[in-house]
């Protein structure tokens, strides 16, 4: 069965309006409301990551990322502790 947005606004507590923005980019959506999301269209979270280029590895408890510069900051150990937070 397909799931409207209408459907999926009612399910979050959002506006249909709102979820257009998430769908469009306007709003940065937080982990939570991604499991929100996640849970009423019975996915998994990473469902949202799969074209998500391939170079890019992560592993819990580890700081590998290969792709990134030295002056990037998503190398920085604080951005990094804070994503892992």
């Amino acid at each position: 069965m397909q799931k409207t947005q209408t459907e999926l606004a009612k399910a979050v507590g959002l506006t249909f309006r709102q979820i257009q923005k998430y769908e469009r980019g306007a709003n940065r959506m937080s982990s939570s409301r991604l499991l929100q999301f996640s849970e009423f269209l019975d996915v998994p979270v990473s469902f949202f990551f799969d074209d998500m280029p391939g170079n890019v590895e992560t592993r819990i408890g580890e700081r590998f990322m290969p792709s990134a510069e030295p002056d990037d900051v998503m190398s920085r150990d604080e951005t990094l502790e804070f994503v892992r937070l």
